[in-house]
């Protein structure tokens, strides 16, 4: 089966409640894309290889880890790896970067959105249309539905009926027309063979044809680019007329985001919206590259930060990709808003993203259990063998959720034979009212011996439990999704988690990461739309006007776009220095072409620079004896440094006995440090330190070599934290 037809039930969990487990408070959205909440996804590697790795190589590094291939990202070679259990990403990422066959290993990073949505259904004026010359630049167009925006986001909720229109106005959204008509929409076939079954409104990139929103947050963002104008109800995007396509990418982290930018380019989009941050990801970077049609507005974050300070964890805003803009939020009083990031040469513009009314969704009930404090209070346990606890780290299972502890069935060892134990809620959910109900949850680690069995079963009073789930086996990171409609109207739901094994052996247990119960009414009541803060919010904006821009001006190339976009704003004493064009976004005047589209070329900022800068990496020469041996480059470590991706060989040129080698260092740029470390029985001794020297070449003079042969460690370390490292051997000629 294609891998990305439904891939059952932990595809749909996680396609559809994974973006509902967060954040579960608005606070969450505002942490640092490095946190624990939001490194990345658990025992997941993004991993592409170098044109000359052999198919039996490939194998070999997968097998060095012990992966498997989740999905090959589409118009790449990279793989997205599932690790085996017990490994850890970070020790797999340095193992299989210094592989020669890998061109770079990263985690799936997650996506932090830059968001602080409202709850209250509130209406009021679209004031951020009036400030940025909307209804002037209306004058020359409304825009069209020729003009298609991708939102790589948490879904969008299509059945909005200010997206979904009605006879008169039409939908605002898109619809792929080889998989649309006669019941193509769900044949459960490829219709247009483009890889991915039923994908008629979108795609979930957890591999589900099903984008739909259960967070709100992408909703909100597709409001603001393209709700129906003219309707009569509700608000109006920036586009009255335009078409929303739906890319559901928080479940799948950064190789989501790849994928979907591939995929949105293979329909023809040319502009794309992004709000989220999260630290460099060369995946993405290499399908921006790839995809130079596509402009992508993103967020610049929500710290109140100066995001050249902060450039490792403000990626994609830091990108110097020429299709890539960054939008930083502004208020009322065309300040640069209270929350939102700065950066004089990596945000480009800013644009209203302070209390700004747009698409909501259904009112509903949540409650969502992530296990971070004592079970006491809320969850009872019991049963034969019974062990469940909250726990922290437990030696070959490290956490691998959003806190630092899970749920464990047995803390510290394995399960005992012949028990049956479980956890319970202690009080109830009330569903009355409600309908359209689920939940999910996610086991972090199981390893369950043969026979053995973990459930999730459900009571609407305690006594009686139905079986919603049963899982078996080991696996690293997985969920699953329930039915709970069988619950709905009734004031009293309980759910509660057994594992039950025979005599026969003995597993590691569980480690359980959240459980979710949710409900939406099923119907729209005229008032979900809320009002929304955050430069998540600010992005969609200029997406929006570029969108507005194509539809007035189609034939504009993407550089021709950007420029006109940064090339016509409103200058802002506020934003002054603190962005790259000084101002605040003007439609009006993008549309009229009233000001020069001359694009401000954005500086490289460290660590993200862009692959071609440096046409020399670090470099190293020995010379003895009048000979000298070849130029090598060194491993680049992080990938962001600027130098060669290809680990090389072991450098081991011939010296004569008795000679100081002259050791020459060639660098692509000024370094603060270079240091040599000798290798002496697995213990690096001494070291020979140069530092701050030159750009371009300077010189080391190494100790006579004492045996057959020494290995040195070097490494130079640039400012701002990188570093590029390799290995040394010098071995001896034959006398």
């Amino acid at each position: 089966m294609n891998h990305r037809q439904i891939r059952g039930t932990r595809a749909l969990a996680l396609a559809i409640f994974a973006a509902l487990i967060g954040p579960p408070d608005p606070a969450a959205a505002e942490r640092p894309a490095d946190s624990a909440a939001a490194a990345h996804l658990p025992g997941q590697l993004v991993v592409d290889f170098t044109p000359a790795a052999t198919a039996e190589q490939r194998r070999q590094v997968r097998a060095s880890v012990g992966s498997a291939v989740e999905k090959v990202l589409p118009g790449t070679a990279a793989e997205v790896l599932d690790l085996g259990p017990g490994q850890s990403v970070a020790k797999a990422r340095e193992r299989l970067e210094r592989n020669p066959a890998v061109r770079y290993a990263e985690p799936n990073f997650r996506l932090v959105p830059h968001a602080a949505t409202g709850d209250d259904p509130l209406r009021g004026e679209q004031w951020a249309l009036d400030r940025t010359g909307v209804p002037a630049a209306w004058n020359l167009t409304t825009g069209t539905r020729d003009v298609v925006v991708a939102v790589l986001d948490s879904g969008v909720d299509i059945r909005h009926p200010d997206l979904a229109g009605d006879a008169s106005t039409g939908p605002n959204l898109w619809t792929n027309p080889g998989e649309s008509g006669s019941g193509r929409e769900t044949n459960e076939v490829d219709d247009d063979g483009n890889g991915y079954v039923d994908d008629a409104r979108g795609w979930n990139f957890w591999g589900h044809p099903d984008p739909t929103d259960y967070n709100g947050h992408g909703t909100a963002a597709a409001g603001i680019i393209g709700a129906i104008g003219g309707n009569g109800a509700g608000i109006t995007g920036l586009n009255r007329r335009v078409r929303i396509m739906p890319l559901q990418v928080w479940n799948d982290g950064t190789a989501g985001v790849a994928e979907a930018l591939h995929y949105a380019a293979s329909h023809g989009v040319r502009v794309a919206n992004g709000s989220f941050g999260i630290p460099f990801s060369q995946v993405i970077e290499d399908a921006l590259a790839a995809n130079p049609q596509i402009l992508l507005s993103v967020s610049a974050g929500n710290q109140a930060w100066d995001v050249e300070q902060n450039p490792g964890e403000r990626y994609p805003c830091v990108s110097r990709l020429p299709n890539v803009v960054c939008v930083a939020a502004t208020d009322r009083d065309d300040s640069l808003a209270g929350f939102s990031n700065w950066g004089a040469t990596s945000v480009d513009l800013g644009a209203p993203g302070v209390d700004l009314l747009t698409l909501g969704l259904p009112r509903r009930i949540s409650e969502y259990e992530d296990f971070v404090t004592p079970l006491e209070g809320r969850w009872a346990t019991g049963g034969a063998g019974n062990r469940w606890a909250v726990s922290g780290d437990v030696g070959e299972w490290p956490t691998q959720g959003r806190d630092p502890v899970d749920l464990d069935d047995s803390p510290g060892g394995p399960y005992e034979p012949n028990s049956d134990s479980r956890v319970e809620m202690e009080e109830g959910i009330d569903l009355t009212g409600y309908d359209r109900c689920g939940g999910s949850y996610v086991l972090q680690r199981s390893d369950l011996g043969a026979g053995d069995v973990l459930r999730l079963e459900a009571s609407a009073q305690g006594v009686d439990w139905t079986l919603l789930a049963e899982r078996s086996g080991s696996s690293n990171s997985a969920g699953g999704v329930v039915d709970l409609t069988a619950f709905e109207g009734r004031p009293n739901l309980r759910l509660r988690f057994r594992l039950v094994s025979d005599d026969t052996g003995e597993g590691r247990g569980v480690r359980i990461g959240y459980t979710y119960v949710y409900c939406y009414r099923g119907t729209y009541r005229g008032d979900e739309y809320p009002r929304v803060s955050g430069t998540s919010f600010a992005a969609p904006q200029v997406s929006g006007a570029a969108a507005l821009l194509l539809a007035h001006k189609p034939w504009l190339t993407t550089a021709e776009l950007r420029g006109t976009l940064l090339g016509t704003v409103e200058p802002l004493g506020h934003l002054a220095g603190r962005t790259v064009t000084g101002g605040r976004l003007d439609v009006s005047a993008a549309l009229a072409g009233r000001r020069p589209a001359a694009a401000p070329a954005r500086q490289p900022v460290s660590p993200v620079k862009p692959r071609a800068v440096a046409k020399r990496p670090l470099m190293l020469r020995v010379r003895s004896a009048g000979k000298e041996a070849k130029v090598r480059p060194l491993v680049c470590r992080p990938p962001e440094v600027p130098c060669l991706r290809r680990t090389p060989p072991e450098f081991k040129p011939r010296l004569p006995a008795g000679r100081r080698p002259l050791l020459r260092v060639f660098a692509s740029e000024r370094a603060s440090t270079v240091r040599l470390r000798r290798r002496d029985g697995g213990r690096l001794v001494g070291k020979i330190i140069a530092r701050n020297r030159v750009r371009g070449r300077f010189r080391v003079r190494l100790p006579a070599l004492r045996g057959r042969s020494e290995t040195y460690y070097v490494t130079m370390r640039y400012p701002g934290g990188r570093s590029a490292s390799g290995t040394l051997k010098l071995r001896r000629t034959q006398r």
